[in-house]
């Protein structure tokens, strides 16, 4: 058997009760002036988006800004990553 002995084997697990849930999400989290990100997508597979209309989105309430892919582009951002480090059952990479 290789290093992963747990893959496809089956692995007893601890009961889980609200007691033992303590888990952080970013969703409980609310502090002051707090702002949230909203990804739009095309509905339709290799489409070519031929502009956005960033000026309606801005006059909408609550909207702080309006990024489009040019914007990331010209920032440099080259990607947005993953929030957390995936790693194996025995916290490995």
């Amino acid at each position: 058997m290789g290093a992963t002995p747990y893959i496809g084997a089956s692995i007893k697990r601890k009961r889980i009760t609200a007691s033992h849930r303590r888990g952080n999400y970013t969703d409980d989290v609310a502090l002051p002036r707090q702002t949230y990100a909203h990804f739009v997508r095309s509905p339709h597979a290799h489409a070519k988006i031929k502009s956005i209309r960033k000026d309606k989105a801005l006059k909408a309430p609550g909207v702080v800004a309006v990024f489009t892919g040019d914007d990331l582009a010209g920032a440099k951002v080259n990607g947005l990553p993953c929030g957390w480090l995936i790693t194996d059952v025995n916290g490995r990479r």
